[in-house]
C-alpha cells in the first residue's frame, strides 16, 4: 500500500469515510457519508517502517488521529499535523480474501460456506444462515467490485434463502445482515 488514493468505506453500510463537510482542514472531524467521488473522500495510506500505516489527507497535509491520544473507546477521529506519534499510526488488514463476520453474541460462528455455490451461474445461488438464530428479517445486499449496490432486498428470517439475480459476469460481496448479525463475502458470478 502506498502511493494511490484510497477510498475508506464500511463494508456494511458502505458509507465512505470523509473529513467533515469536506473542510480539509487540521481539527476536523471524520463522518461516514454517501459516497461523491470528492478529494475529502479520499486519502492517502503509507507505511511506515515498523510495518504501521500512516494514513492522510489528499493532499497529504494533514493525517488522521486518535483525538487527545485517547485510548477510550468512542474517541474522536481527526486530521491534525504530523507529528511521528503512536496514535496517529494505524494498522490494516486485508480482509478481502476472506467473509467478514461481525455477530452481537460472540460465541455464535458461521461455520463453511456463507454463499453457494461460488462461483454462481446463471444468477442461482443460496445464502445459507444454518449455524444462526435468525428472529428478524435479513436484509440481501449485493456490491459491485466498485462499490456499487446493484441489488437490495429484505427476506424473512429462514435458515436458507434462495436468490435469482440478473447481474453482469463478475466479482461482487453478498452481504446478508440485521440487527442481529452481518456477515460479507467476495463472490464470482459467472454466466452458463
Amino acid at each position: 500500500m502506498g502511493g494511490g488514493l484510497y477510498k475508506i468505506s464500511s463494508l456494511q453500510s458502505q458509507l465512505a469515510a470523509q473529513v467533515f463537510d469536506c473542510d480539509v482542514l487540521a481539527d476536523k472531524n471524520l463522518e461516514s457519508a454517501t459516497y461523491t467521488g470528492e478529494k475529502c473522500q479520499f486519502f492517502q495510506v503509507e507505511r511506515a517502517s515498523d510495518g504501521r500505516y500512516v494514513i492522510s489527507t489528499r493532499e497529504k497535509n494533514y493525517v488522521i488521529d486518535v483525538r487527545g491520544k485517547s485510548m477510550d473507546s468512542g474517541a474522536e477521529i481527526k486530521t491534525n499535523s504530523y507529528s511521528q506519534q503512536d496514535y496517529q499510526m494505524w494498522a490494516i488488514q486485508d480482509t478481502s480474501l476472506t467473509p467478514v463476520v461481525s455477530l452481537n453474541e460472540t460465541d455464535k460462528l458461521l461455520s463453511g460456506r456463507v454463499v453457494y455455490p461460488n462461483p454462481v451461474l446463471s444468477g442461482k445461488f443460496t445464502i445459507g444462515l444454518n449455524d444462526l438464530d435468525v428472529n428478524r428479517p435479513v436484509i440481501i445486499k449485493i456490491f459491485s467490485f466498485d462499490g456499487k449496490e446493484v441489488f437490495n432486498r429484505a427476506y424473512s428470517a429462514e435458515n436458507a434463502i434462495e436468490l435469482e439475480v440478473d447481474l453482469e459476469p463478475g466479482l461482487y460481496v453478498v452481504n446478508a445482515g440485521n440487527n442481529e448479525f452481518s456477515t460479507s463475502q467476495k463472490v464470482l458470478f459467472i454466466n452458463n
